[in-house]
């Protein structure tokens, strides 16, 4: 569910119209109906519909970008975002969940430029198998790939939607992707 179901389903369990809401957060009604039909367009005015609304969670936690994610799915932390957030996905994201912003379209069909990748910390990765995941390599490289079994219990297949997987590789770490912000 987008922000603007969450705003739509939050106005009609107080069984107001887009009237009403637009009264009481003193913007436009045009800007409601867009907003709920997630058109980012008109963002300038979510804070105060959720403030109306008294979601205010939504318009105060943010999403620390950590890094970029592009030509051969490397992500590159830091790379031209330091201090940068970004909008907290409607009711996934925790305490440490944090982004990467997809530049280019290497990551094609799945991940598109301007796309923003949420995750969460890392897991067991045996619970992430067949799943999309932020994986740590041994030699250092962090890649967005999908999580399959190796040929053995300490090395690891990942998957690219575009390219060669890799196999039997040693992982530091998986995260499970949580989120994807669609650009």
């Amino acid at each position: 569910m987008g922000l603007g179901s969450t705003i739509k389903t939050a106005r009609l369990a107080r069984g107001w119209s887009t009237y009403d809401l637009a009264r009481a957060a003193g913007i436009p009604q045009s800007a409601v109906h867009r907003i709920e039909q997630e058109d980012t367009s008109t963002s300038k005015h979510i804070p105060a519909l959720l403030a109306a609304l008294r979601l205010r969670d939504y318009a105060t936690r943010q999403i620390k970008l950590v890094g970029t994610v592009g030509f051969g799915a490397e992500i590159k932390t830091n790379s031209g975002v330091q201090d940068t957030y970004v909008e907290t996905p409607p009711g996934i994201a925790g305490p440490h969940t944090v982004a990467v912003l997809v530049q280019g379209d290497s990551m094609l069909p799945v991940y598109r430029d301007g796309d923003i990748i949420y995750y969460d910390p890392p897991e067991d990765p045996a619970g992430l198998v067949g799943r999309d995941v932020v994986a740590r390599l041994a030699d250092g490289r962090q890649l967005v790939k999908q999580l399959m079994m190796g040929t053995s219990d300490v090395v690891w297949t990942l998957l690219s939607h575009n390219a060669a997987p890799i196999v039997d590789v040693a992982i530091e770490w998986v995260a499970r992707v949580r989120w994807v912000q669609k650009n």
